[in-house]
């Protein structure tokens, strides 16, 4: 936004530089994010979010577009309005996705430990089923012992 507001060249060029690099960076991640995305709910958020993304480079752009032709106050408004809702629908959009995306984390997470104390549960009745088995064939050699010695 201090790009769009700014009289001065210099500072002009170097937001713009500095949009165009993170711009090409936030669009190497949201390739990464959309690669990871299984979920059919969450690829909707993110084609939502994605959506909000183009709205608010659109935005930037024409704000930007207005500047350079001279048109300060259209500049203006776009900053300072539709850049503005453009940006929190977008922010608003990606909270979605995060939050779809902390569900399924937390889903898979109860699922391990679900997974875990049933692990738990068949090894403590297998131990039992051993103990007593084991138990079972030392009484029952125990006894073939003892009638083999005339104990009984």
């Amino acid at each position: 936004q201090a790009a769009g507001k700014s009289a001065e060249p210099e500072v002009e060029k170097f937001f713009l530089d500095q949009i165009e690099r993170e711009t090409a960076r936030s669009e190497e991640l949201q390739k990464l994010i959309l690669e990871g995305l299984t979920d059919p709910r969450a690829k909707a958020l993110y084609a939502e979010s994605s959506e909000q993304r183009a709205r608010y480079r659109d935005h930037r752009a024409r704000a930007f577009k207005a500047k350079a032709e001279g048109d300060a106050a259209a500049a203006k408004r776009y900053v300072d309005t539709d850049l503005e809702r453009s940006a929190a629908a977008y922010l608003v959009s990606v909270g979605q996705l995060e939050a779809r995306q902390k569900e399924l984390i937390d889903a898979t997470g109860d699922a391990i430990h679900d997974g875990a104390a049933r692990a738990r549960l068949w090894l403590t009745l297998a131990a039992l089923a051993a103990l007593l088995l084991a138990g079972s064939v030392g009484y029952a050699i125990t006894r073939s012992l003892q009638r083999q010695l005339g104990g009984e």
